[in-house]
């Protein structure tokens, strides 16, 4: 099976505008990481 990973470079011009929602995404993914490591830890003991 042939995989395609794709990079997409851009540039913040306005990071005053984007900053919170970029924030909480962050915190978002953070947390749905730990949840997701904690469950394969959990799953292998």
């Amino acid at each position: 099976m042939l995989e395609v990973h794709r990079t997409y470079r851009a540039e913040i011009r306005n990071h005053s505008q984007v900053e919170d929602p970029l924030d909480r995404h962050g915190w978002s993914a953070s947390k749905l990481w730990n949840v997701i490591r904690l469950r394969l830890i959990a799953r292998e003991t």
